[in-house]
């Protein structure tokens, strides 16, 4: 790959990331004759920090798009949301994990030497399928996200009580449920909401949708894998106590109105993930799970 000369540095604040870290990472970078660049609510963290020699702030769109690289110090939900603000705009993401399973982290913070190579262009990028989630109120587009890379979540409010609702595909009835809700997982988000609900584990390279019930009450309710480009929608939505939620990638949550519709489908936009290690997958799914 090409040498980097421009990283976007993404720091989840509310980790345990040392500032002796963060200069540690930032000497490796300048050292390479690469340029930092931070979002503007980040400022003040690295001016207290004292973070030398100071970042350049990221002002608009235009030099968002001039980084080539950026560099995530969190765990997994900081690199789903990294994803969110990068994605479109074709940025490849590195993880650092500073959380607890950091399954889709590429190093550990012990390994923050590799940066060094990984800056003179010592890395792969796998790409992450994503998908698009519009909710549809009274024949328009209420909601819309076109860089989903974990899941989409239907479900109730605080009070544990079960959903009636229904799941189609390319139009055609899939199923009735009378469930908790369901989970519309991509191969990325398999291993999180979908797996605790009794989904199975894909591939994170695989083209695919996993549509999963969430303690459902039918016995013949069971995970559906669909192909990339089924239109899944969700309709006939029991929200008569007003507690009825559509959660994306765990970050947004938009509750539901009566006769509001689900529409999810494959985004146009896809996550790109820095690798330099030859973990297969089967390996780092023994390792971190």
């Amino acid at each position: 790959m090409k040498k980097v000369s421009n990283i976007l540095l993404i720091i989840n604040f509310k980790k345990q990331v040392e500032a002796s870290f963060i200069q540690r990472l930032s000497d490796i970078i300048i050292s390479k004759g690469s340029r930092v660049s931070i979002f503007p609510y980040d400022e003040e963290r690295f001016n207290d920090m004292r973070i030398t020699p100071r970042p350049s702030i990221i002002k608009n769109d235009d030099e968002l798009r001039k980084a080539d690289m950026a560099i995530v110090l969190g765990g997994d939900g900081s690199i789903i949301r990294a994803s969110s603000k990068v994605s479109a705009i074709d940025i490849p993401i590195l993880g650092i994990n500073f959380g607890t399973l950091g399954y889709m982290a590429e190093l550990e913070a012990r390994e923050v030497d590799r940066i060094g190579n990984i800056l003179d262009g010592q890395y792969n990028i796998e790409k992450r399928m994503m998908l698009s989630v519009e909710i549809i109120r009274e024949g328009a587009i209420a909601y819309g996200a076109h860089n989903v890379l974990n899941d989409v979540v239907l479900s109730n409010g605080p009070v544990a009580k079960l959903l009636n609702f229904e799941a189609t595909v390319n139009g055609a009835l899939m199923q009735k449920y009378r469930a908790d809700g369901i989970v519309a997982a991509t191969p990325t988000g398999s291993t999180a909401y979908s797996l605790s609900a009794g989904g199975p584990i894909m591939d994170p390279c695989l083209d695919a949708v996993c549509v999963t019930p969430i303690c459902s009450h039918s016995l013949s309710d069971r995970p559906v894998i669909l192909p990339s480009n089924a239109v899944i929608g969700i309709e006939n939505i029991d929200t008569e106590d007003d507690s009825v939620y559509a959660t994306i990638d765990g970050r947004h949550v938009e509750r539901l109105e009566p006769d509001d519709r689900i529409r999810i489908f494959r985004s146009d936009f896809c996550a790109k993930l820095v690798r330099t290690k030859t973990n297969s997958f089967i390996s780092v799914l023994n390792s971190k799970l």
